[in-house]
Protein backbone atom coordinates (compact mmCIF):
# COMPACT_ATOMS: atom_id res chain seq x y z
CA UNK A 1 0.00 0.00 0.00
CA UNK A 2 1.53 3.70 -0.76
CA UNK A 3 1.26 5.92 1.67
CA UNK A 4 -1.90 7.78 2.20
CA UNK A 5 -1.04 11.05 0.96
CA UNK A 6 0.07 10.15 -2.03
CA UNK A 7 -3.19 8.20 -2.65
CA UNK A 8 -4.89 11.01 -1.80
CA UNK A 9 -3.20 13.23 -4.31
CA UNK A 10 -4.01 10.35 -7.52
CA UNK A 11 -7.62 10.28 -5.90
CA UNK A 12 -7.99 13.98 -6.80
CA UNK A 13 -7.41 13.85 -9.85
CA UNK A 14 -10.45 13.62 -11.73
CA UNK A 15 -9.29 10.96 -14.51
CA UNK A 16 -7.89 8.48 -12.01
CA UNK A 17 -10.99 5.98 -11.64
CA UNK A 18 -8.46 3.33 -10.05
CA UNK A 19 -6.87 5.64 -7.24
CA UNK A 20 -10.51 6.82 -6.41
CA UNK A 21 -11.86 2.63 -6.52
CA UNK A 22 -8.67 2.46 -4.14
CA UNK A 23 -10.09 5.54 -1.87
CA UNK A 24 -13.71 3.87 -1.55
CA UNK A 25 -12.37 0.48 -0.92
CA UNK A 26 -10.13 2.07 2.74
CA UNK A 27 -12.52 4.55 3.38
CA UNK A 28 -16.10 3.60 2.93
CA UNK A 29 -16.71 0.94 5.24
CA UNK A 30 -15.31 3.35 7.79
CA UNK A 31 -17.92 5.42 6.72
CA UNK A 32 -21.01 2.66 7.18
CA UNK A 33 -19.63 2.23 10.50
CA UNK A 34 -20.00 5.75 11.93
CA UNK A 35 -23.23 6.18 9.85
CA UNK A 36 -24.41 2.79 11.38
CA UNK A 37 -23.15 4.48 14.96
CA UNK A 38 -25.25 7.86 14.71
CA UNK A 39 -28.43 5.76 13.89
CA UNK A 40 -28.70 6.10 10.18
CA UNK A 41 -31.57 3.68 9.19
CA UNK A 42 -30.78 1.14 7.00
CA UNK A 43 -33.41 2.44 4.12
CA UNK A 44 -31.01 5.35 4.84
CA UNK A 45 -27.16 4.52 4.78
CA UNK A 46 -26.43 3.13 0.82
CA UNK A 47 -27.86 7.03 0.02
CA UNK A 48 -26.05 8.99 2.60
CA UNK A 49 -23.08 6.69 1.92
CA UNK A 50 -22.89 7.70 -1.92
CA UNK A 51 -23.96 11.44 -0.70
CA UNK A 52 -20.89 11.08 1.62
CA UNK A 53 -18.62 9.89 -0.92
CA UNK A 54 -19.51 12.06 -3.51
CA UNK A 55 -19.10 15.51 -1.04
CA UNK A 56 -15.27 13.46 -0.38
CA UNK A 57 -14.60 13.65 -4.24
CA UNK A 58 -15.57 17.07 -4.81
CA UNK A 59 -14.10 18.36 -1.07
CA UNK A 60 -10.61 15.97 -1.31
CA UNK A 61 -8.80 18.59 -3.32
CA UNK A 62 -9.42 21.04 -1.18
CA UNK A 63 -7.52 18.76 1.81
CA UNK A 64 -5.03 20.71 3.43
CA UNK A 65 -2.79 18.24 5.73
CA UNK A 66 -1.07 20.70 7.60
CA UNK A 67 -4.53 21.92 8.80
CA UNK A 68 -5.88 18.88 10.35
CA UNK A 69 -5.67 14.78 10.16
CA UNK A 70 -7.20 13.49 6.96
CA UNK A 71 -9.37 11.65 9.58
CA UNK A 72 -10.27 14.54 11.45
CA UNK A 73 -11.61 16.20 7.85
CA UNK A 74 -13.22 12.76 7.22
CA UNK A 75 -15.25 12.89 10.28
CA UNK A 76 -15.72 16.57 9.65
CA UNK A 77 -18.13 15.87 6.44
CA UNK A 78 -19.38 12.68 7.61
CA UNK A 79 -20.83 14.74 10.64
CA UNK A 80 -21.52 17.28 8.16
CA UNK A 81 -23.38 15.48 5.13
CA UNK A 82 -25.10 13.24 8.37
CA UNK A 83 -26.52 16.35 9.29
CA UNK A 84 -27.77 17.74 6.24
CA UNK A 85 -29.29 14.46 4.95
CA UNK A 86 -31.25 13.65 8.53
CA UNK A 87 -32.58 17.52 8.89
CA UNK A 88 -34.06 16.84 4.75
CA UNK A 89 -34.94 13.75 5.79
CA UNK A 90 -37.07 15.15 8.62
CA UNK A 91 -38.46 18.28 6.42
CA UNK A 92 -39.74 16.12 3.53
CA UNK A 93 -41.54 13.66 5.78
CA UNK A 94 -45.40 14.75 5.73
CA UNK A 95 -46.20 12.90 8.95
CA UNK A 96 -43.84 12.00 11.67
CA UNK A 97 -44.48 10.47 15.27
CA UNK A 98 -43.29 12.23 18.23
CA UNK A 99 -41.16 9.98 19.30
CA UNK A 100 -39.61 9.30 16.06
CA UNK A 101 -39.50 12.36 15.65
CA UNK A 102 -37.52 12.84 18.54
CA UNK A 103 -34.83 9.66 17.76
CA UNK A 104 -34.14 11.50 14.69
CA UNK A 105 -33.67 14.80 15.94
CA UNK A 106 -31.48 13.10 19.01
CA UNK A 107 -29.22 11.11 16.59
CA UNK A 108 -28.83 14.89 14.18
CA UNK A 109 -27.43 16.52 17.54
CA UNK A 110 -25.40 13.76 18.95
CA UNK A 111 -23.70 13.55 15.31
CA UNK A 112 -23.01 17.06 15.73
CA UNK A 113 -21.50 17.20 19.33
CA UNK A 114 -17.79 16.58 21.12
CA UNK A 115 -19.17 12.94 21.66
CA UNK A 116 -19.18 12.42 17.67
CA UNK A 117 -15.77 12.82 18.01
CA UNK A 118 -14.97 10.36 20.39
CA UNK A 119 -16.99 7.68 18.52
CA UNK A 120 -14.84 8.59 15.38
CA UNK A 121 -11.91 7.36 17.16
CA UNK A 122 -13.28 4.50 19.00
CA UNK A 123 -14.61 3.34 15.50
CA UNK A 124 -11.64 4.10 13.67
CA UNK A 125 -9.83 1.98 16.24
CA UNK A 126 -11.81 -1.22 15.39
CA UNK A 127 -12.40 -0.64 11.25
CA UNK A 128 -7.91 -0.61 11.77
CA UNK A 129 -7.93 -3.70 14.33
CA UNK A 130 -10.44 -5.36 11.81
CA UNK A 131 -8.50 -4.32 8.77
CA UNK A 132 -5.03 -5.48 9.87
CA UNK A 133 -6.66 -8.55 11.41
CA UNK A 134 -7.89 -9.20 8.08
CA UNK A 135 -4.31 -8.29 6.38
CA UNK A 136 -2.74 -11.29 8.97
CA UNK A 137 -5.36 -13.60 8.21
CA UNK A 138 -3.91 -14.01 4.36
CA UNK A 139 -0.49 -14.34 5.85
CA UNK A 140 -0.76 -16.88 8.10
CA UNK A 141 -1.50 -20.79 6.98
CA UNK A 142 -2.58 -23.71 9.96
CA UNK A 143 -3.31 -23.28 13.33
CA UNK A 144 -1.82 -19.77 13.87
CA UNK A 145 -5.17 -17.85 13.41
CA UNK A 146 -7.08 -20.23 14.97
CA UNK A 147 -4.54 -20.59 18.55
CA UNK A 148 -4.20 -16.63 18.16
CA UNK A 149 -7.92 -16.22 17.78
CA UNK A 150 -9.24 -18.77 20.69
CA UNK A 151 -6.56 -17.30 23.06
CA UNK A 152 -7.73 -13.65 22.69
CA UNK A 153 -11.56 -15.36 23.45
CA UNK A 154 -9.64 -16.44 27.03
CA UNK A 155 -8.78 -20.25 26.22
CA UNK A 156 -5.87 -21.16 28.23
CA UNK A 157 -2.91 -22.60 26.37
CA UNK A 158 -3.18 -26.32 27.72
CA UNK A 159 -6.60 -26.37 26.33
CA UNK A 160 -5.65 -24.49 22.68
CA UNK A 161 -3.07 -27.48 22.69
CA UNK A 162 -4.91 -30.32 23.56
CA UNK A 163 -7.98 -29.34 21.42
CA UNK A 164 -5.66 -28.31 18.11
CA UNK A 165 -3.62 -31.37 18.86
CA UNK A 166 0.22 -29.03 19.22
CA UNK A 167 2.12 -29.09 22.02
CA UNK A 168 2.00 -25.68 24.21
CA UNK A 169 5.11 -24.50 23.01
CA UNK A 170 3.52 -24.45 19.81
CA UNK A 171 0.88 -22.25 21.20
CA UNK A 172 3.17 -20.07 22.43
CA UNK A 173 4.61 -19.42 19.51
CA UNK A 174 1.67 -19.17 17.32
CA UNK A 175 0.13 -16.99 19.30
CA UNK A 176 3.37 -14.72 19.55
CA UNK A 177 3.77 -14.81 16.04
CA UNK A 178 -0.22 -13.38 15.45
CA UNK A 179 -0.04 -10.73 17.84
CA UNK A 180 3.68 -9.24 16.34
CA UNK A 181 2.58 -8.99 12.96
CA UNK A 182 -0.97 -8.02 13.74
CA UNK A 183 0.64 -4.92 16.14
CA UNK A 184 2.96 -3.93 13.08
CA UNK A 185 -0.20 -4.04 10.58
CA UNK A 186 -1.96 -1.75 13.02
CA UNK A 187 0.98 0.22 13.08
CA UNK A 188 0.90 0.42 9.28
CA UNK A 189 -2.31 0.69 8.58
CA UNK A 190 -2.55 3.80 10.68
CA UNK A 191 0.64 5.25 9.49
CA UNK A 192 -0.66 4.84 5.78
CA UNK A 193 -4.45 5.95 6.67
CA UNK A 194 -5.08 8.53 8.86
Amino acid sequence: METRHTLLQRACQPDNNEAWDEFVFYYQKFIYYLLNRIGVGSNDIDDLAQEILLELWKSLPTYKKEKAKFRTWLSAIVRHQAGRYLSRKIRQQKVISASEHERVEFNAVDAANNEFEEMVNEEWGIYISNLAMKNVEKVYRGHAIEVFNMSIKGKSVESIANELGITTNTVYTLKRRVKSRLLKEIQHLKANLE
